[in-house]
């Protein structure tokens, strides 16, 4: 064989190997992607956010989607909004005029885009700046998969931005998964900007006391609550309120109630944002009535598709008591459970920074006093033994629980307070009660 034709026959050997072993690469790099972890699908809503905050959406966006891209494939954008607006048509048959909100509707965009998980977003301007909350949900089960939520005071939007980040790479696993039982004294929260939950066990428990000088604390009754319920850890802080009214548009009025001197007195220009006196949003509400507190109780079982209420008057005294007999809700020393006349330097201080009752409640002495969902009336006799509440006329509602203005009496496990349900003290806020499961 001459040296050419060997050349080429070298050449042409050399061509053929290097075909064969260029794709060997591709092939291996191929099979090392297939077998990494594919990513679960999550759809992220289009942002609210106030007109201030308009102009950073973008940039809002792109910080959630470098969040959650550590853990899902993030779907947003043009898509996302197609697919919603496919849902939320008159033709559709999950469609609302007010468009694509409510679980059937989501299950359609779900099934549209091969995506069951979604991320759902609120920026809420708050005194002092902003509260971020982040949701993720499973829309096809209806079952909650994160939860978590982050102030973020005194941040400009660049630094909303910069929280953003913070809050969408680390989210929180929420107490209530999938198949899980609550048990008593586990805590829970349904949202992101929800309150903690205590969960309370059935029990029973003599109400009231023989032993006042009060008529309305007797005669003792004997009430037996059957099944477990859920009450909040502490009082509904004016965070908690803000977020509310910011996205019900609720009016909690201009004028409340304040002690002058000796003489009660309702002065405008006072409200649960200026009570009279220093607040943050870790203090509880104050300068809510019992109307407020019922707006408030309805949003959040629109909000997360759960029964909330106000407390009945014997879940409260039972919740209070925790299977004890003290003087004031935890303890016999009144210091030790509540903010009250003697110690509260005439202010609420913020939740829970006294101790706890054997429940795991916090401020169910002192603080504020809170509204419950009974109709007064004078007596105990009568009353409902099941732990229900009480039906009237309503011209009265019951307040319990004394609150930083009152007396040591007033922080009594057993005392009781009384006002017309339109009236906003600036002592008196409420705490909430959820059915469960």
């Amino acid at each position: 064989m001459s040296k050419s034709k060997l050349r080429n026959l070298i050449a042409l050997t050399i061509a053929t190997l290097c075909l064969i072993a260029i794709p060997l690469p591709t092939q291996a790099a191929n099979k090392a992607e297939k077998d990494q972890p594919t990513k679960d699908r999550l759809v992220l809503m289009p942002l609210q956010a106030g007109e201030n905050e308009k102009n950073m959406l973008a940039r809002m966006e792109t910080a959630l989607i470098q969040g959650l891209g550590q853990q899902y494939e993030v779907l947003s954008g043009k898509r996302v909004i197609q697919s919603l607006k496919k849902a939320s048509s008159k033709n559709n048959h999950a469609a609302r005029n007010k468009g694509c909100d409510e679980i059937r509707c989501l299950k359609y965009v779900a099934l549209d885009i091969h995506a069951e998980i979604f991320a759902i977003v609120h920026v809420t301007k708050i005194d002092g700046g902003y509260l971020l909350s982040l949701d993720i949900k499973n829309v096809m089960t209806n079952q909650a998969v994160f939860d978590n939520s982050l102030p973020c005071k005194g941040c400009d939007q660049l630094q909303v931005v910069d929280k953003l980040k913070e809050l969408s790479g680390a989210p929180v696993t929420v107490a209530t998964m999938p198949g899980r039982t609550l048990q008593p004294g586990d805590v829970f929260k349904d949202c992101a900007y929800c309150p903690d939950m205590v969960v309370i066990p059935a029990g029973s428990f003599d109400m009231g006391s023989i032993n006042s000088d009060e008529k309305d604390e007797k005669p003792e009754l004997r009430v037996t609550i059957d099944q477990p319920f859920a009450m909040g850890k502490i009082e509904i802080t004016r965070g908690q309120f803000a977020a509310f009214v910011s996205a019900a548009g609720h009016d909690a009025g201009d004028q409340c109630w304040m002690l002058a001197g000796d003489k009660w007195d309702e002065f405008s220009g006072k409200n649960w944002r200026k009570p009279g006196y220093p607040q943050d949003d870790s203090h509880p509400v104050a300068c809510i009535n019992w109307n407020d507190a019922q707006a408030y109780v309805k949003w959040l079982s629109l909000q997360t598709g759960k029964h909330y209420q106000l407390p009945t008057e014997s879940q409260w005294e039972y919740a209070c008591r925790a299977g004890e007999r003290f003087e004031y809700c935890g303890s016999d020393n009144l210091d030790s459970v509540a903010w009250y006349d003697h110690n509260s330097g005439q202010t609420t201080h913020p939740a829970a920074t006294k101790q706890a009752n054997a429940f795991g409640l916090y401020d169910m002495s002192g603080n504020v006093g809170e509204w419950v969902e009974d109709s007064y009336h004078d007596r105990y006799k009568g009353a409902p033994s099941d732990g229900s509440a009480w039906a009237g006329d309503g011209l009265k509602r019951v307040l319990r629980g004394g609150s930083w203005i009152y007396f040591q009496i007033g922080a009594r496990a057993a005392f009781r307070s009384v006002s017309s349900p339109e009236y906003r003290y600036f002592d008196t806020g409420f705490r909430v009660v959820r059915t469960l499961p």
